[in-house]
């Protein structure tokens, strides 16, 4: 259970990003940080401890993404790790269907166990090593894509932003074949991290 002081971090924070957090919203995410505690002793997943550091680092982090992305539809968190964004994401927007794909085993169980405890029946984890190639050339594109429409200088700090799956197909440079197995159907976004406000601004723009 989060203290009162956490809950308040927490829905004060999600606020100020103009995201509301339901009752069940809040309880998912506790379970999240529980679970992200208990499983920091036997498998490295985030670099801090405490968990008010962990909410306005990491989690609010993630939900800054809510306001680029749609009410329905599906979401590949690739190379998702302790579940961000995408857990966070899934447990505010039960709407969405979201995929968390990562290739540790370790990873993928802890994802799997916040995916029982949380009741999140929107998620699903993968573990699957052939992503990386696609991962590498998402970065390149996803660089050079930014560069090229925004003449941002820093456009490797963004990491991977959320890219809309039409854009991928269009560049030429994927096959986008694998995208339906990891979603269990059509995807509508892919991403990495969405958490700078850079990458969030980009995403905006490629969202039709």
């Amino acid at each position: 259970m989060l203290t009162n002081e956490q809950s308040t971090l927490l829905t004060e924070g999600a606020r100020l990003l103009q995201v509301e957090l339901t009752v069940e919203s809040i309880d998912r995410i506790a379970v999240y940080l529980e679970e992200l505690q208990r499983w920091a002793k036997i498998v490295d997943l985030v670099s801090q401890s405490d968990l008010e550091t962990i909410i306005r680092k990491h989690v609010l982090d993630s939900l800054a993404a809510l306001s680029v992305l749609p009410a329905q539809g599906r979401l590949l968190d690739l190379g998702s790790g302790a579940g961000l964004p995408g857990l966070p994401i899934a447990a505010t927007r039960p709407t969405l269907e979201v995929s968390l794909l990562e290739p540790r085993r370790k990873r993928v169980n802890f994802l799997k166990e916040v995916i029982r405890k949380a009741n999140l029946k929107n998620t699903k984890a993968h573990e699957d090593l052939l992503y990386k190639e696609f991962f590498v050339r998402l970065r390149v594109f996803a660089s050079s894509w930014f560069r090229h429409h925004t003449r941002h200088e820093s456009a490797r700090t963004i990491g991977c932003p959320a890219l809309h799956e039409n854009a991928l197909a269009n560049s030429g440079m994927f096959d986008t074949t694998p995208l339906t197995r990891w979603c269990g159907g059509e995807c509508g976004l892919v991403c990495a991290s969405m958490r700078s406000r850079s990458g969030r601004e980009f995403v905006h723009q490629l969202w039709p």
